[in-house]
């Protein structure tokens, strides 16, 4: 992997501008500039203590979350549905029995 990415580290003279070795870091980074605001490469520097931040089980919990918001709603109202529907038939059968 280092040598990946060193490989891809090369400016317009072909010079590896990044050296990788021991402890390297994933980075995402998303943002969308207007051609006017483009004045500079964007530069990445190393954390102040380079411990890495939001990952792991954060999506897993927010995924168990929107479940909840649509699967909760849902079964309230099926069961509500089936209450409605049980009274209902009970209420035929005695009608028709009589």
């Amino acid at each position: 992997m280092p040598q990946e990415i060193r490989s891809l580290s090369v400016d317009k003279n072909g010079n590896h501008w990044a050296n990788p070795n021991g402890k390297m870091y994933l980075t995402k980074l998303y943002r969308n500039y207007r051609i006017s605001e483009i004045d500079d490469d964007v530069v990445f520097t190393n954390a102040g203590n380079n411990k890495a931040v939001g990952r792991g089980r954060q999506w897993a919990i927010e995924q168990w979350k929107l479940w909840l918001i649509i699967l909760l709603p849902l079964i309230t109202e099926l069961a509500i549905l089936g209450i409605i529907a049980f009274t209902e038939v009970n209420h035929w059968k005695k009608k028709r029995s009589s």
